[in-house]
């Protein structure tokens, strides 16, 4: 098994996808599935006025979602941590 983060329940993740996108309109946050491997999504922060974005691979282990590298990590909870210091007091 490859190097993995325990993000938490997969179903979280994907209510944060939603909230993060509810938050900020100069930011597409999306979780894509990865064509020929069905327990892989990439987790996408898409900046909507640069022509750039970042992704990393999250893969999905029964009801569990994985970071698959460190920068993974840091992409999904920095996002997470810009939400709840700005909406969660």
């Amino acid at each position: 098994m490859p190097f993995m983060i325990e993000l938490g329940n997969f179903k979280d993740l994907q209510t944060l996808v939603k909230l993060l996108n509810k938050s900020w309109g100069d930011f597409e946050y999306r979780l894509e599935p990865v064509e020929g491997d069905r327990k892989s999504y990439l987790f996408v922060e898409d900046p909507l006025d640069e022509d750039s974005y970042e992704c990393g691979v999250v893969k999905k282990e029964g009801s569990k979602a994985y970071a698959l590298s460190g920068s993974v990590y840091d992409l999904i909870m920095g996002a997470y941590l810009r939400y709840k210091e700005e909406f969660i007091k």
